[in-house]
């Protein structure tokens, strides 16, 4: 009664003159609303919880091109055309002729897609295969001698039960191009599968006609070019307990591309599209018409072969009832225990037979009786957090509400402030004074999302987690990496680590040579080989701009001072100096720089003192102070080199070396 009334509406509101406009409707929860369509509206996605769906009489409303179709109503009125021909898989590109030349077709595309026509040898071109579904696609045409043929599209398919159907219903697949001819002369492009339609509901009335059919191939009108496969049927499934009206269900393959007016060449057909499925879950004796055949081939009226016809797809009807209780699973109230009376005893929407509940109440319908029910209106079988709180009476529903250690009666898995029941918030960010990070400022605000709220934030657009140098400063704002930027000996605002001249201030950090050391201290800052720190080296230059030239380099000569001016140097006194300082020598052999009879030069005399040097005293020789031999053999001489002379004959033996020099000293001076 509701439909003829709504049908009486859309026929008074059609003598009213309006300016209709074409909707695009994306599927969605209607919440019971109707969703009346009218001509050129276009649907997409799943449409649930529809009241009435309707296709008014005279409307074509269009499925979206390789999107799937759901309607999910209580009642589907077709009284119009809802069509998704041609909106499957796509068909192949044709040949375009260069002018001189021929190329092939290109495949369709799907699981059954058709394969291309190809180029032949200039004037004849191939045709497209059929697209393929249910029927095998219906194979390419060509004259002897001239192109390949287009190679039909194989069957695919899916199981039997409406759940696979809904969670897997292929579209329709496309025909493969025509070749062109070179006359010139462009093949024809394959005919797009058909699309994919589940309608389910109480009642299905369908008075005009739905189509997942497959896209025709256009004829090739010029020249010698393959015309293009067409594209197979898609998926047309229903739902009901009721389907009639006596409107007609389409699931046919599209026809071949015809070959006309050759001009000469002898090019071959598209073949047909393959037909698709139909499935019928209902209670038998449906009031529709159902057809699925292969499309036609396409002819060659320009001399070459006629392709080949689509093959047959196919129309199944189940009656879809588990229990056999003459009620389809989807409207019975119990789908695996025969219950044909649906009684419901405590009116919860399970049968009786179903119902462990039987009788008393269960509203809710969970299996858990009232008296036992621990969240009445809501499913107490229902617990994702796994907390033993059923979902709907979950105050924290993904955390453990048992858990609350402030007793606030806020589980803790949801207390912003598990530690603190009062919660009293002075800045009124909605974070508790107990556990505010940043008091007086909202601890939500956190652009760089950090973890620090902005007003406490030390790095604000910077990560504060991290801080590699210690220094209190996270490494995105830190100034200096790998120093502590708090020091800054001459306050210029450049930590020393970093700065270019760290003992004098230089704000602008200025370093015209690029060596390190800023234009404040460096001595010539447009020569990289001198700053403060270079190393200083014998050059004539102050490489370490210290104010001196030349002073301690590292390759300075070591000069010892020769007070005595005998030539040789104190080891005491040395210098290091790049030139020889006056009194000054290279040496270092003088053990007593203040009398110039000492150094290692000198000959060692009998007079307490080591003269030349070598650590001894008196000890070289045993000469006088006047040069005279020792001869004398007394005591005194004891402590100059020599022994006392010996007595008896042994002991003037022992000196007359001694003499014998002596006197070759006399003859000699």
């Amino acid at each position: 009664m509701e439909a003829l009334n709504l049908r009486w509406l859309v026929f008074v509101a059609a003598l009213i003159p309006t300016q209709a406009l074409a909707t695009t409707y994306v599927g969605s929860d209607l919440g019971g609303t109707d969703l009346i369509l009218l001509d050129g509206d276009v649907l997409e996605g799943a449409f649930t919880n529809v009241g009435t769906f309707w296709v008014t009489a005279g409307a074509t409303v269009f499925v979206q091109r390789e999107i799937h179709l759901e309607v999910h109503a209580d009642t589907i009125l077709i009284d119009g055309s809802l069509s998704a021909e041609g909106a499957g898989d796509r068909g192949g590109q044709p040949g375009l002729s260069p002018g001189a030349g021929a190329i092939a077709g290109f495949n369709g595309f799907g699981l059954g897609f058709g394969g291309l026509g190809g180029p032949g040898n200039c004037v004849h071109g191939g045709g497209g295969g059929g697209g393929g579904h249910a029927g095998r696609g219906g194979e390419g045409a060509y004259y002897f001698g001239g192109a390949d043929i287009g190679d039909p599209g194989t069957t695919y398919g899916w199981g039997g039960s409406p759940f696979e159907l809904i969670s897997d219903r292929p579209f329709g697949s496309g025909g493969g191009g025509g070749g062109s001819g070179c006359t010139p002369a462009d093949g024809t492009m394959g005919g797009s599968g058909g699309g994919s339609v589940l309608l389910e509901a109480t009642l299905i009335t369908v008075t005009g006609v739905v189509t997942v059919s497959g896209q025709s191939a256009s004829a090739v009108v010029t020249g010698a070019a393959g015309g293009g496969g067409g594209g197979s049927g898609g998926t047309l499934v229903l739902l009901s307990g009721v389907i009639d009206g006596g409107g007609n269900l389409e699931a046919n393959g599209g026809a071949g591309g015809d070959c006309l007016l050759g001009a000469g060449g002898l090019a071959g057909g598209g073949g047909g599209g393959g037909g698709g499925r139909i499935k019928l879950f209902t209670s038998p004796g449906y009031l529709v018409n159902t057809e699925a055949r292969g499309g036609t081939f396409g002819v060659s009226q320009a001399g070459g072969y006629d392709a080949t016809v689509g093959g047959a797809g196919t129309v199944v009807q189940e009656t879809y009832d588990s229990d056999g209780d003459g009620l389809l699973d989807t409207n019975d109230n119990c789908p695996t225990i025969p219950n044909a009376d649906q009684a419901d005893a405590n009116g919860n929407g399970v049968g009786d037979v179903c119902d462990v509940c039987g009788s008393t109440p269960d509203p809710d319908a969970d299996g858990v009786c009232d008296p036992f029910d621990h969240c009445p209106g809501f499913d107490d079988n229902a617990d994702n957090d796994g907390d033993t709180v059923p979902d709907g009476c979950d105050v924290c529903l993904a955390g453990d509400d048992n858990a609350d250690q402030d007793g606030d009666l806020v589980p803790d898995d949801c207390d912003i402030c598990a530690i603190e029941p009062n919660q009293n918030d002075v800045d009124n960010d909605g974070m508790p004074d107990a556990c505010d990070i940043c008091p007086n400022f909202d601890d939500f605000i956190d652009a760089d999302s950090d973890g620090a709220p902005d007003g406490c934030d030390i790095c604000p657009g910077g990560f504060d987690g991290n801080d590699a140098d210690g220094d209190t400063l996270p490494n995105d704002c830190d100034q200096c990496d790998g120093f502590d930027d708090s020091i800054d000996a001459d306050s210029d605002g450049a930590p020393d680590g970093c700065d270019v001249c760290p003992t004098q201030p230089d704000p602008d950090q200025l370093d015209g040579d690029g060596d390190g050391y800023g234009i404040a201290c460096d001595c010539d800052d447009e020569d990289n080989d001198i700053g403060p720190g270079v190393v200083e080296v014998c050059d004539g230059t102050d490489n370490d701009c210290d104010g001196e030239i030349d002073n301690n380099a590292i390759d300075a000569n070591e000069w010892y001072a020769d007070v005595d001016e005998d030539g040789e140097g104190d080891p005491l006194m040395p210098l290091m100096a790049c030139e020889q300082p006056e009194g000054y020598v290279s040496n270092n052999t003088d053990c007593d720089d203040t009398l110039f009879t000492v150094r290692s030069s000198a000959a060692e005399v009998c007079d307490g003192i080591d003269n030349d040097c070598d650590g001894e005293i008196d000890f070289d020789d045993c000469v006088l102070a006047d040069d005279e031999p020792i001869v004398d053999t007394t005591a005194s001489l004891v402590g100059c080199g020599c022994t006392s002379a010996p007595t008896g004959p042994s002991g003037v033996l022992a000196f007359l070396p001694l003499l014998l020099a002596g006197l070759r000293r006399r003859r000699t001076a």
